[in-house]
């Protein structure tokens, strides 16, 4: 059995680990980053609804607030799920990528919205909402602060020929980093990965990986159904 190297930043890391236990897989934390949640000041105005587009983004959003009734927009199943797990209950998802929530949010959105967001974006969700004409606001409530090393673990699944899981472009970019500082970029053109989508398989393309399996969709079922096409 092929080990996955699941490389999200924690506490996400660890979900998938035991998402993928139940599976039956064998599994290496090889997550690339933590999560750290900032104290930013929200200051709501009246009207506004919030827009998340991860699940630390629901949980950020839950401490900088105790209004569970605002209206939520997510961009995907993974993110309405946290959002509820939180307490709020006026959620509405995109269950697609960035460009799905904008659309969904210049639709359906009664008022200006709040993004909040990580320090790194693969989407900017503000951006095309104003370039859409729709007032949005963003807010830095939290931070993948990346690792200083791969673990000896993840290393020697690496070599096994272990099939690395990618949940983002950033964590890609962060995964081949890490791989390079521990002189092992020259077994990444062997190594089987599966990726959340193309933008998340960019830079494994860039890195050397010959073997990648993209998702359909943006979400994890569908990684976890690339990554057991990556496994064959």
């Amino acid at each position: 059995m092929r080990p996955v190297l699941v490389t999200r930043a924690e506490p996400g890391a660890a979900r998938t680990l035991a998402r993928l236990e139940a599976l039956g897989h064998g599994n290496v934390n090889a997550a690339t980053a933590r999560i750290v949640f900032r104290d930013a000041a929200l200051d709501l105005e009246t009207g506004e609804a919030l827009a998340l587009t991860s699940p630390n983004g629901a949980v950020a959003a839950a401490r900088l607030t105790g209004d569970r009734a605002l209206p939520v927009f997510t961009v995907g199943a993974a993110t309405a799920e946290a959002a509820r797990a939180q307490g709020f209950t006026d959620i509405v998802s995109a269950d697609g990528d960035g460009a799905a929530l904008a659309a969904l949010i210049v639709d359906r959105a009664g008022g200006p919205v709040v993004h909040v967001h990580g320090r790194d974006q693969s989407f900017d969700l503000v951006s095309a909402l104003e370039t859409a004409g729709f007032a949005a606001r963003g807010v830095t409530a939290y931070a993948a602060e990346p690792v200083e090393a791969l673990s000896e673990d993840a290393l020697t699944a690496l070599h096994a020929g272990g099939v690395v899981l990618i949940h983002s472009p950033k964590g890609a970019e962060r995964f081949v980093a890490l791989a390079r500082k521990a002189g092992v970029s020259e077994t990444l053109a062997t190594t089987r990965a599966a990726a959340i989508s193309s933008a998340a398989a960019a830079p494994l393309k860039a890195a050397g990986f010959e073997q990648i399996v993209v998702a359909e969709r943006p979400d994890e079922e569908a990684l976890l159904e690339a990554l057991d096409r990556a496994l064959r």
